[in-house]
């Protein structure tokens, strides 16, 4: 990526180090070294230091957890009474207003959650300020967001709540669909001309999902009213891979900012469905991913080298192991389960991994996961106690196995990773990071401080999130660009 006029180099020893510092914004980081990652902004975690890295529990002794507030989740006696609350007073009724918001417009859901957000961010600045989230150094918008959002804790979570939750992504996006999409539903990939499947080894052979055509080119096309759904002109496409922690999240729910992304990095949007946990187990999750890459070179024609990879939480996961399975089938070694080598496609040209979540093997008790879901708002606590026991179901003993972020990282493509350094992931993604640059992949590093779980889509309401969501997409247009010189000069 190419420096912009307000990055500052911070670090003699490390110059790919930089910390953006964007006029009355929160400051980030950008770290685009071949060495494992040194945080400028905390001398412990440099090498060569003498000073013991300080644990992710030792970090949130300094932070104002609790709203600032003398109040325990962990408090046994309180989280009874919410939860008989929880049973008396919303449990019995929450489907049936799940089914109405549903059947609400995307466009007036948006513009109830945004208003509704301005008007209360203005009461919360004039009352509250920066007193609530876990230090004052982030935006007032995170303030706000940290004094509502907060209370999610104390409540109950379910799968079904989970998938409510992120079916309602496109409601908190500051953007409309305008582009032509198509919904797919290629029935049996076994029958199509050019696949290399042979039988869905027990496994379904129908992808889904939702093709956005919001590259320029496309978008000019339907214009003028002259779309034409097989042409062969070269378009550079995302294939999108939602997150949930392989409980939760659909396509649908992450149409809008799909779109949005693919039409601020001038692209087409693959948005692939796949199963989730409890219904499937981790390897018919991965097998369907697979699938749907395999779908979008083989029956889309898209060229593997045209591709880039966007996955979300655990869809980076998901985008993490395929290209480790596919750099393992190039090498010519094992692949697991064997038969998903009939569906490996070439490699694409790169990826993007948004919060990543990576390692399911289980927490330490000291380190980001546990401990910082003491104040995400994303991945809190009571998240934790619904989601973690099914990865026993799931996983079963292959925790270890099935983690991408403990695996090999050779000949994986250039990687964009984001994630805060306050969230529950980051431990893993440092790992991720620091072993894929170790085995010479390129890695280019964002990472801010006291944000959540999957910040970048709270875009519409904290900087910090537009930040972050342009920060991707910038990395998206340079490594086209990059593309399109290197096809010319072919």
């Amino acid at each position: 990526m190419t420096p912009r006029p307000d990055e500052t180099p911070i670090s003699e020893t490390d110059e790919a180090a930089v910390i953006i510092q964007p006029i009355d914004e929160p400051p980030y980081l950008i770290c685009r070294s071949g060495s494992s990652f040194c945080n400028p902004t905390d001398e412990t975690t440099c090498t060569g230091s003498t000073t013991p890295p300080k644990t992710a529990k030792q970090i949130n002794e300094t932070l104002n957890l609790n709203l600032g507030l003398p109040l325990a989740p962990e408090n046994k006696a309180l989280r009874t009474v919410i939860r008989w609350i929880n049973a008396i007073g919303i449990s019995w009724w929450e489907d049936w207003m799940f089914a109405v918001i549903r059947k609400l417009p995307v466009s007036f859901r948006r513009y109830i959650c945004l208003t509704a957000f301005q008007l209360y961010f203005q009461l919360h600045k004039r009352l509250l300020g920066r007193r609530t989230a876990i230090h004052p150094a982030a935006s007032e918008e995170y303030h706000a967001l940290t004094t509502v959002m907060y209370w999610g804790r104390f409540f109950p979570v379910s799968i079904p709540r989970m998938r409510f939750a992120l079916s309602q992504l496109s409601a908190w996006t500051n953007s409309t669909v305008t582009s032509k999409v198509d919904r797919i539903d290629c029935v049996d990939m076994v029958a199509q001309p050019g696949s290399k499947i042979t039988s869905g080894h027990g496994y379904s052979t129908r992808v889904t999902g939702l093709y956005v055509h919001s590259s320029r080119q496309q978008r000019q096309e339907n214009k003028n009213n002259n779309y034409v759904g097989t042409s062969t002109k070269k378009r550079k496409v995302i294939f999108w891979l939602y997150g949930g922690a392989y409980l939760s999240g659909d396509v649908e729910g992450n149409l809008t900012p799909a779109e949005m992304v693919g039409k601020a990095c001038g692209v087409d949007v693959f948005l692939a469905s796949y199963s989730l946990i409890p219904e499937a187990k981790f390897d018919e999750i991965v097998w369907d991913v697979c699938l749907a890459y395999h779908w979008l070179i083989v029956v889309k024609h898209v060229d593997p080298s045209d591709v880039i990879l966007y996955g979300i939480s655990s869809g980076s996961g998901l985008a993490t192991r395929m290209m480790q399975m596919i750099a393992k089938y190039d090498r010519q070694e094992p692949v697991y389960p064997s038969f998903l080598s009939e569906i490996l496609s070439p490699m694409p040209s790169g990826a993007v991994l948004l919060c990543p979540f990576v390692d399911y093997t289980e927490p330490t008790e000291d380190g980001s996961f546990l401990q910082y879901a003491k104040h995400d708002l994303i991945v809190n606590q009571s998240v934790l106690e619904c989601g973690m026991p099914y990865f026993d179901i799931a996983l079963g003993d292959r925790r270890l196995e099935c983690s991408p972020g403990l695996d090999d990282c050779r000949d994986l493509p250039p990687l964009c990773v984001v994630v805060s350094e306050h969230e529950t992931v980051y431990d893993q993604t440092l790992v991720l990071v620091n072993k894929a640059r170790e085995q010479n992949v390129k890695v280019t590093l964002g990472v801010w401080k006291y944000q959540c779980h999957v910040f970048l889509f709270l875009a519409a309401f904290c900087p910090e999130g537009r930040q972050a969501m342009e920060f991707a997409n910038d990395w998206i247009v340079q490594e086209i660009a990059k593309s399109n010189s290197e096809q010319v000069h072919q």
